[in-house]
Order: structure tokens, then sequence, then C-alpha cells
């Protein structure tokens, strides 16, 4: 067998090899787990005591999404996590601040609260 040949056989055993993965990566359904409400801080009434339902409008015209905070949710400000209290002074503080909702879908366990302000507030980790 020349080098040619065996280049050729390569070249075309690798094709095969790649079409077999792609047939398979095809069948494959996405299956979506976790979604996203985009808001304002303003527009985010915590629950006393960090447990329990948050309802938000996820758009104009809309139906309310009720999701469930509770001890395993991750409070994030500024990409670091936070405490409920510095939480909370965040909202009050920075009520045009851009937040995130993310919850699983199905249970609408809230998985994770961002709040990103332009300001950097005492009491975020690193």
């Amino acid at each position: 067998m020349t080098q040619s040949t065996r280049l050729i056989s390569t070249a075309v055993a690798t094709l095969l090899a790649l079409s077999g993965l792609v047939a398979i990566a095809a069948d494959t359904k996405m299956k979506v787990v976790e979604q996203a409400i985009e808001t304002s801080a303003a527009q985010i009434v915590l629950p006393s005591g960090g447990v329990g339902a948050l309802t938000l409008v996820p758009c104009a015209g809309c139906k309310p999404v009720t999701v469930l905070m509770g001890a395993r949710t991750q409070l994030i400000v500024n990409n670091k996590p936070v405490s409920i209290e510095l939480l909370r002074r965040t909202l009050a503080a920075s009520p045009d601040a851009p937040a995130a909702l993310f919850y699983r879908t199905g249970g609408n366990e809230l998985t994770r609260l961002t709040v990103s302000p332009r300001i950097k507030l005492d009491g975020a980790t690193s």
C-alpha cells in the first residue's frame, strides 16, 4: 500500500466515523431544564426570611410566573455570592440594576438570582 493510498483510506475512515457521530447527534433531543427571567431589581420582592414564593411577569402581556426561593437558591451580586441581607440592600439601593432569575422548568425552583448594580456594595465575597 502506498503512502497516498493509506492517506486516502484514513480520510475515508475518518469521514465515515464523523458521519456516524453526526447521525447520533441528530437523533439526540435537547431538553430545557432551566429558564430565566430578565428584569430590574425594582421588580423583585424577596420573601420574608428568604424562603418562599416570588411572582414576576416575564414580559408585557405574559402570564405571571411564580418561582420558589429556598435554602439552595444561589444569591449573586456582581458575579459574587452574597447573603440575603446584602441582596436586600442591593435591591433597595439599585432599583434600576439588571437582574436575572433562573428557575427549573416544571417545579419552578429558583436556582439562582443575580443582580448587577453599577455600584460596589460591601459584603460580597470573592
